[in-house]
């Protein structure tokens, strides 16, 4: 009689092994790709995905102001970022919101360069509460 124990040894390595090899699986959802059109459709649906849309926005220039360590959201307000989206979104709408909101860091950052929407003041002194 042969012994087995080689052989479940073998197996087992081999499910162990595919086991901690294969790539995990997380869910992940990628806001910052949306386009814009989409950010206008959710909007004005006022759905959840508006929700996640506006926190991925918040959260990413929060990031991007962590990461130039430059307080260029200092003076604003979420609405007023919102409303700057929308107009942006409504003029290019087949941009991302990623694109979009590089821009608006972009013209925060630079307060004294014109603005790329004459609807729309982003001055310090306007996005005051």
């Amino acid at each position: 009689m042969r012994n087995k124990k080689p052989l479940k040894l073998f197996l087992f390595l081999i499910a162990f092994t595919a086991l901690f090899s294969s790539p995990p699986t997380y869910a992940v959802q990628t806001r910052g790709g949306v386009a814009c059109d989409q950010w206008l459709i959710d909007a004005k649906t006022n759905n959840w995905e508006i929700v996640a849309d506006r926190f991925w926005l918040l959260g990413y220039l929060s990031g991007l102001a962590i990461g130039l360590n430059t307080d260029f959201l200092k003076g604003t307000t979420n609405d007023a970022l919102y409303a700057w989206m929308d107009s942006y979104c409504q003029i290019n709408n087949l941009k991302t919101i990623g694109e979009a909101a590089n821009v608006l860091a972009k013209e925060l950052g630079q307060p004294n360069e014109p603005k790329m929407s004459p609807k729309l003041d982003l001055s310090r002194e306007q996005m005051r509460p």
